[in-house]
């Protein structure tokens, strides 16, 4: 059975690489589109990337698009590009005032932010794209919270009405840690009891 299955990294080969998440998302992303499965990836659009090597295609629908983060303000743009020798689809969420930085990962306040909203337009675009994946795969820390956005923010959203979620945690050594202050950047207003209280009082 063919399924529909987005694939949300924070990197993937050989597009933009620090280690061996971006190998994972890249082979795992071609070998479903080898096994027959409508898969497509998303990643930040980093500065790094090489756009004039993949020249991305704007996405109708999906330029100049307003995005909130609890109290925070943003407005990304979708890039389209299909990794080499595989035809698979990958979707670049630019943003420069979180991904044009002269590394993938860095020690800055918004760090959180950054991978908070790369997560919030991935889920946008699939809406976007009229396209109801059926499995939403997270890759570690950075998109960790899709499975709690899309319980709450898109939980009315038809694009996501059958959509299952898998979590792969690549390196246990980054857990995205942050305080317990940062937990408003989720707006989750009455659903705030959905996280791990102990944590938050800890934090």
């Amino acid at each position: 059975m063919s399924l529909r299955v987005a694939i949300l990294a924070s990197e993937a080969t050989p597009l933009c690489k620090t280690g061996g998440l971006a190998d994972v998302a890249g082979a795992l992303a071609e070998c479903l589109r080898l096994g027959d499965h409508d898969v497509r990836l998303f990643i930040p659009g980093y500065a790094s990337i090489d756009r004039s090597k993949y020249a991305p295609q704007p996405v109708e629908g999906l330029q100049n698009v307003s995005l909130e983060v609890g109290a925070h303000r943003y407005v990304f743009s979708v890039g389209q590009i299909t990794l080499p020798d595989s035809g698979v689809p990958v979707y670049l969420i630019d943003c420069p005032v979180l991904y044009a930085r002269p590394a993938l990962y860095t020690a800055d306040p918004d760090e959180h932010l950054r991978f908070l909203a790369f997560t919030r337009a991935a889920l946008i675009a699939c809406s976007a794209l009229d396209w109801a994946p059926q499995i939403v795969h997270c890759n570690d820390w950075h998109t960790a919270f899709a499975p709690l956005l899309l319980r709450t923010h898109f939980a009315q959203a038809p694009a996501f009405t059958a959509a299952r979620t898998v979590l792969t945690i690549h390196n246990i050594g980054y857990q995205g840690i942050f305080s317990a202050a940062a937990a408003g950047d989720l707006a989750l207003g009455d659903h705030a009891y959905l996280l791990h209280q102990d944590d938050l009082r800890a934090g």
